[in-house]
């Protein structure tokens, strides 16, 4: 992700995050102070889904990915996902866009 991403945009992933601290007010820090925010849905992650509905109550801009192995969850069917196979990288580097 991060190779579609820079650099145009400074990547951050929590989990590169070795702070101290409480981690949901820096979570929610981070995506309220975040332009875009990319979101891999595959696998129902409760943490996920918890982020994406912060940033989507605070309007943030969000790009849904999610491996074709997976069915979009009833609740953000209506939003556009982007899919991947894990398995066929070219099917990945085909979803970028100009």
């Amino acid at each position: 992700m991060r190779a579609a991403l820079e650099p145009e945009y400074a990547v951050y992933r929590a989990d590169d995050d070795s702070n101290p601290g409480a981690i949901t007010p820096q979570m929610i820090s981070n995506i309220l102070s975040a332009e875009l925010i990319v979101a891999d849905i595959s696998g129902g992650n409760a943490n996920v889904f918890y982020e994406l509905a912060i940033a989507h109550g605070y309007d943030k801009s969000t790009v849904h990915l999610q491996s074709e192995a997976h069915h979009v969850p009833f609740d953000i069917r209506d939003m556009r996902v982007i899919t991947y196979d894990i398995q066929d990288l070219d099917s990945v580097e085909g979803q970028r866009r100009p």
